[in-house]
């Protein structure tokens, strides 16, 4: 999700289709800028609501903006790299616990 308040304020809907699905479920945000109050303030709503939040956060590049129908640079491409592992470790975590 991005850090926008427009993003924000459509997560409630996410939100009830998850509860309703009772499946595990956490936010990723995306196409963030580093040491913004729309970043923190983010994190704040999201740590208000009770939401898992990644601790991998994708920053905004405009090389992954401009790559539309090329594949963009992989070097852009870690921090996606760094939220997959994350969301397998959470995974394996919630498979092995009773």
């Amino acid at each position: 999700m991005r850090t926008t308040l427009l993003d924000l304020d459509r997560l409630g809907e996410t939100l009830d289709e998850v509860r309703e699905a009772e499946v595990p479920a956490a936010v990723l945000l995306t196409q963030a800028r580093s040491r913004t109050r729309s970043l923190a303030g983010a994190k704040d709503a999201l740590d208000r609501l009770g939401l898992p939040v990644l601790e991998t956060v994708i920053p905004a590049r405009e090389g992954i903006a401009a790559s539309f129908g090329d594949r963009p640079d992989p070097e852009g491409l870690i921090a996606y790299r760094a939220a997959m592992e994350e969301l397998r470790a959470a995974l394996k975590t919630a498979k092995d616990s009773p």
